[in-house]
């Protein structure tokens, strides 16, 4: 009896190492172009979210969330990176916004939230909504105002998380514009 537990205890613990050793050999083997795939994702993201504003160049920034649209050195607009945190866990967002903080733009670049319920958040007829709205936007169950976005079905926590991505991402646009100057 003993002999036998033994001998399963080692089958067991060989096939769980091979396992390991074949998964960390594929993670290297996958994890430069995972990379590249996530740094392509994010930049068609940042593209994406100011295409309505003429700029020449997107400019990075000290801070890691943060680039600037600049056109012959004036600046059109910003793009801030944001993660909340929704019902299903973090999600990230892209935000763009013209050079007086009116959103141009919202990327929903991955998400964990219930399928068919906050997944609806990535859909072009939600994030559309915030084109054009400006500081201090928020939701509505209701019929929304002017500077409020119609909330998800069944999915209010994550409306609060994008729009809680958004606003965080306005204010931190025009405190950095506050900072250098530029606004």
């Amino acid at each position: 009896m003993k002999k036998t537990i033994v001998k399963y205890s080692v089958t067991l613990f060989l096939i769980t190492l091979s396992v390991a050793i074949l998964l960390s050999y594929v993670n290297l083997l996958t994890r430069d172009k995972i990379a590249k795939i996530s740094a392509k994702e994010a930049e068609t993201a940042r593209l994406e979210v100011v295409k309505s504003i003429s700029y020449d160049d997107i400019i990075t920034t000290d801070y890691d969330n943060l680039w600037i649209a600049k056109s012959n050195e004036a600046v059109k607009g910003y793009i801030v990176n944001e993660k909340s945190q929704g019902y299903g866990g973090e999600i990230d967002i892209y935000v763009g916004m013209d050079n007086s903080f009116n959103i141009t733009g919202v990327k929903i670049i991955s998400m964990s939230e219930t399928a068919g319920l906050g997944t609806n958040a990535q859909s072009d007829s939600f994030l559309s909504q915030f084109i054009g709205k400006s500081k201090g936007v928020t939701y509505s169950k209701k019929t929304p105002d002017s500077n409020e976005i119609q909330a998800l079905t069944g999915a209010t926590v994550t409306t609060n998380a994008v729009c809680m991505g958004v606003a965080n991402a306005i204010e931190l646009a025009s405190e950095v514009a506050a900072e250098e100057g530029q606004k």
